[in-house]
């Protein structure tokens, strides 16, 4: 989402989702020796719980654990499917919102945006990612 991280109105990031292109979420601490403690929501007419895939509840909770602890953990590669995780930005128009949890949690929802909306907004044309350029590591099931 580097491309667009300057195209940003209060609490809310759109980020291109292009066709056949998905994300998966990095999370980094900015200071060595801390520890954070995120939550993800998928919003929609039901949020869903992006860690645990059940709805969305405003408490923390170790059963199912519906929080990550960063570190140690750095990464989340979607909301969970029967059989695996569906990453992020696969749905056309899909909303999430990465939260701080604390005392007042505080968020950032994600849009993820067809290219001819995303150019809309932002008034960026995005090009075609490069065959050669496209990730070849390991694949989620």
């Amino acid at each position: 989402m580097g491309a667009c991280k300057d195209v940003v109105s209060g609490t809310l990031v759109v980020a291109p989702a292009m066709p056949g292109e998905a994300v998966w979420l990095g999370f980094q601490v900015i200071h060595p020796g801390s520890r954070v403690t995120l939550r993800v929501r998928m919003n929609g007419r039901q949020h869903i719980d992006a860690i645990t895939g059940e709805s969305w509840t405003e408490n923390l909770s170790d059963k199912p654990q519906n929080f990550l602890h960063c570190p140690p953990e750095t990464r989340l590669v979607g909301g969970p499917v029967t059989g695996g995780r569906r990453l992020f930005g696969s749905d056309p128009g899909e909303q999430l919102t990465v939260f701080l949890w604390g005392s007042t949690p505080i968020g950032v929802s994600v849009h993820f945006l067809p290219p001819a909306e995303f150019a809309h907004i932002s008034g960026r044309k995005l090009d075609p990612l490069d065959a050669a350029d496209a990730y070849s590591g390991s694949r989620l099931p």
